[in-house]
């Protein structure tokens, strides 16, 4: 019995799925599978038949049932608890002819995991793509579509897969059943600490996706060390060796495990000058040593911090193959690249007074809204607010004060939401300067933006907050943003 574990109370049960049911013929539903939803509620009970009890990664190791099951050492039956990935895994083919690269980090991942996409199908209109994992489409799913089409004997569903990973979906067992043939950790920065306990702990999980490199032809792609705080940057260093050695045995040197580390602002790896709008990429691999140049000029995407994007994309596809993913190939397709929904958007342009509307809304804390501010180039009133990350430094936990830096360079900026008022408190003490307005919702805000910007500037909605106090998700915030911008009524 395959026992499914979802926190989401709201979840549809597998058991239920007409596609699965259909797929696994109705009589064996919840026999040979069964859904449990709602981590609070579990009880014991709930591995009674279980042989594979899988994780969705909104269960934390931390719930005492699941705890129980991994610390029962009853010999007469061993539960096997795995997280979604590797199940899914599992029933991928594992072959070198299906190209993976697993991308994680605090920020940019999803806009990478989309560019590296891109640049795939632009490359040759056959490559057959898919993208998803903690964006999007899970990689169950990718897995089901494998195993329907071994079924019916039809052609494989994909040739390359980029899969964007959470440390929700890393912290779970099964590791050794996650094979990729190039990884990334974009960036490092404090996140989700409520639920890892510390930074240490939280880099030991990102640094955990070099341990699904096997062989000295995979590209491992380290964040930039000027990005990234001194203790941080060497805590994912002993991170990454430990892991290594880890899924290291007697039958598998750890030479073969972990890859070949290359850098982000560093040579081999892939440095960009966002003046002229040039990378230079330097592969370091098995029977692959050669630098070379990707122009850049071409990118629409808004903000400086899409070039360092499109470059650590394109050293990616690159290295899977670099006479298939060439300069040239990688260059023309820049000119295609269109980041995600919410990420530094332009959702409305006014025609009467030239002002643009970016939203901006995926940035959810402030490491990934400095990103966004401090690349674009528009004098802008910028949109901050909702509820934010505890634990973070600052006057209130709150950690706004590195943002003062990144506001003066532009207009002014509103508060608004559940923690407008506290992350004003941090602004001011910071010496970021009084916001113009610190307001209840996000529509306040937008309604006193408006009012106070010049012509030919700009309104950009980057909160570094979390959405709930709100909206649905930061994709629902994003949405109601653009309403706004355009005038129109909206309810929410």
């Amino acid at each position: 019995m395959v026992i499914g574990v979802d926190a989401n109370k709201n979840c549809v049960r597998l058991e239920d799925d007409r596609s699965i049911a259909n797929s696994a013929k109705q009589k064996h539903a919840g026999k040979i599978l069964r859904t449990e939803l709602g981590d609070e509620s579990l009880e014991a009970t709930f591995v009674e038949d279980a042989d594979v009890v899988v994780l969705s990664p909104g269960v934390p190791l931390t719930n005492p049932m699941v705890e129980k099951v991994m610390k029962d050492t009853n010999a007469k039956k061993k539960i096997e608890i795995i997280s979604e990935l590797a199940f899914a895994m599992k029933h991928i083919p594992d072959d070198r002819k299906i190209k993976k690269v697993a991308i994680t980090g605090t920020n940019g991942k999803s806009t990478i995991c989309q560019f590296s996409g891109q640049l795939i199908e632009r490359a040759n209109s056959n490559n057959k793509v898919f993208v998803g994992g903690n964006i999007g489409v899970p990689l169950s799913t990718c897995a089901l579509e494998f195993v329907r089409a071994d079924y019916d004997k039809k052609t494989r569903p994909y040739d390359y897969l980029v899969v964007e990973l959470s440390s929700y979906q890393l912290e779970h067992p099964g590791l050794k059943n996650l094979k990729f043939d190039a990884a990334c950790v974009t960036s490092l920065t404090p996140d989700h600490l409520e639920r890892h306990g510390s930074m240490r702990n939280y880099t030991a999980i990102k640094a955990s996706v070099f341990g699904t490199l096997r062989g000295s032809r995979c590209l491992a792609l380290m964040p930039s060390q000027e990005g990234t705080d001194t203790e941080t940057f060497e805590m994912l260093e002993v991170a990454r060796r430990k892991v290594i050695e880890e899924i290291s045995d007697s039958s598998q040197l750890s030479s073969t495990i972990g890859g070949v580390t290359h850098g982000v602002g560093t040579l081999p790896g892939v440095v960009v000058d966002t003046a002229t709008k040039e990378a230079t990429i330097q592969l370091d691999l098995e029977k692959v040593s050669k630098q070379e140049k990707l122009n850049l000029t071409s990118l629409s995407a808004v903000g400086q911090h899409n070039l360092r994007n499109a470059a650590v994309a394109a050293i990616l596809v690159h290295s899977l193959d670099p006479s298939k993913f060439s300069m040239d190939e990688l260059t023309k397709g820049v000119a295609h690249l269109e980041p995600p929904p919410h990420r530094m958007q332009r959702v409305y342009m006014s025609v009467s007074n030239d002002v643009e509307w970016i939203d901006d809304s995926k940035a959810t804390n402030v490491e990934s809204a400095i990103a966004g501010l401090s690349g674009y180039d528009k004098s802008a009133i910028v949109l901050l607010g909702g509820v934010a990350k505890t634990g973070m430094g600052g006057f209130h936990g709150l950690g706004f004060g590195k943002l003062t830096d990144c506001l003066k360079q532009h207009k002014g900026y509103v508060c608004f939401g559940q923690s407008g008022g506290l992350i004003a408190e941090e602004l001011v003490e910071a010496g970021a300067g009084v916001p113009l307005a610190v307001v209840d919702t996000m529509r306040e805000a937008v309604e006193v933006a408006k009012g106070v910007v010049t012509d030919g500037n700009a309104v950009v909605l980057s909160p570094a907050c979390a959405s709930f106090d709100e909206f649905r998700n930061f994709e629902h915030r994003g949405e109601v943003f653009k309403q706004l911008a355009k005038g129109e009524e909206v309810e929410y």
